[in-house]
């Protein structure tokens, strides 16, 4: 009897309009996923648009009960016919929505990237605490049921404290010992530190960056120095680098800074990281890039200024009238590049500042700058005006920043900016409420 009412209850569900909501969701997570590097967008957009449509459409895969799993979910995640990451990490939400912990696990270990990539982002992101302490006794067994790279970066992402990631730092696959180095963190200090500091010269880019953060927020000094080194080396651009040089150095590290604007390689990286420098003295410098007939790096270099000067391009006549340099025309065939991507790049939504009018506003706001201090946004950087500032930034902008919060306090506080805003408003409650215990640990410049 019970059977029948079920068969019943699946045939009153209306199975195309829950399809409808599966591409529609994962067009929510399209635009959710693009959201976190967009020089425009902040944490309450995020929330009021991009993440609601996601979860409305969510909701919409839960009404039919469990037959959404069986009926259309499962097949999804298990053996799509053309795998599509966005849909992929639709279907991932959905089934651990429905408590299906051990599809979306299982998924972490397909053969197939897109699947394997999409459950261990949709773990990342909104897996509970039972998932957690699968992952730990995964990590603890000889033989995982997964690999132990994915269970590594799941752990790094959610923040999970691991006491040993040694054997797994020293791992032939890169990936491995990229997310192990990540994990490393949160780990003892004085197991892991020499790792670490050993892994700033692995041959593969992705573990010296893992350990170069790892290493910086245990208070390594040589650290800090291969920082220098990248930042300044004119044949290689080390974007990570020039960041960190820019959120942890000082006046004399930030004259690199500015040299790299003058390099055709360097010059965007350098010009985003000089938002955080926190000095207003390379003011100047970047105000008078916004003249560059690099349409790109005048853009890069606005930007940097509302970082580090708290400028607001909605207010006032700041933008300038040249044109963007976009072509009259359509190049002949045989130059066109046919290969080259055709996704917006998320420069192009930044404005174009006049150099003119941002010079005449910063000269009347020069004499208000504190000139002793660390400014963002104008202000004295300090944790109250570091919260402000994920709490109002355009969301690429905030990335910077929560990674200065984790290095400069070892670890004791984070905000994960590419996690949902539920996420993120919990973690900034929590940073606000215990900053003052936490901060005891390290604020010390190399």
């Amino acid at each position: 009897m019970l059977r029948i009412f079920q068969e019943a209850e699946r045939d009153l569900v209306l199975w195309d309009v829950v399809e409808e909501h599966l591409d529609e969701a994962a067009f929510a997570c399209r635009l959710f996923s693009g959201a976190f590097d967009s020089p425009v967008l902040t944490l309450s957009d995020l929330r009021e648009h991009d993440e609601k449509q996601l979860r409305a459409h969510l909701a919409g895969l839960l009404a039919p009960g469990p037959s959404a799993v069986t009926r259309l979910l499962q097949g999804e995640l298990a053996a799509p016919p053309e795998p599509d990451p966005d849909r992929l990490l639709a279907v991932a939400f959905a089934l651990l929505a429905h408590g299906r912990d051990d599809l979306v696990t299982l998924a972490l270990g397909s053969a197939v990237a897109e699947i394997s990539s999409a459950a261990q982002r949709a773990c990342e992101l909104a897996a509970g605490p039972a998932f957690d302490a699968w992952v730990l006794r995964q990590l603890d067994s000889p033989r995982p049921e997964v690999p132990r790279k994915r269970l590594l970066r799941v752990a790094a992402s959610r923040n999970l404290v691991l006491e040993n990631v040694l054997e797994a730092l020293q791992s032939d696959d890169a990936d491995e010992a990229a997310a192990a180095a990540a994990c490393a963190r949160l780990a003892p200090a004085q197991r892991h530190l020499f790792a670490l500091e050993w892994a700033l010269d692995h041959p593969a880019a992705q573990v010296r960056d893992a350990a170069l953060v790892s290493a910086l927020a245990h208070g390594s000094a040589q650290a800090f120095q291969r920082c220098r080194e990248r930042a300044s080396d004119p044949q290689q651009v080390s974007q990570l680098a020039m960041l960190l040089v820019a959120l942890l150095g000082g006046p004399v590290d930030h004259q690199v800074l500015q040299h790299n604007l003058t390099l055709e390689t360097h010059r965007h990286a350098a010009a985003f990281a000089l938002g955080y420098c926190g000095q207003a003295a390379v003011a100047d410098t970047l105000i008078e890039a916004l003249a560059s007939p690099d349409v790109r790096l005048a853009k890069l270099v606005g930007e940097a200024l509302c970082t580090l000067l708290g400028l607001d391009p909605g207010q006032g006549g700041y933008r300038s009238a040249r044109s963007e340099s976009e072509p009259s025309s359509l190049p002949p065939l045989e130059e066109e590049d046919l290969d080259a991507s055709l996704e917006p790049v998320p420069d192009a939504d930044l404005p174009l500042l006049g150099k003119a009018a941002v010079g005449d506003w910063y000269r009347a706001r020069q004499p208000d700058l504190a000139v002793t201090q660390r400014l963002l946004e104008g202000a004295p950087w300090t944790i109250d005006q570091a919260v402000r500032f994920l709490e109002r930034a355009p969301l690429r902008r905030r990335h910077p920043i929560g990674l200065w919060l984790s290095i400069r306090s070892g670890g004791a506080l984070r905000i994960d900016t590419r996690a949902t805003s539920v996420v993120q408003d919990a973690q900034l409650a929590s940073l606000v409420a215990s900053r003052d215990e936490k901060l005891k640990v390290r604020f010390s410049r190399w």
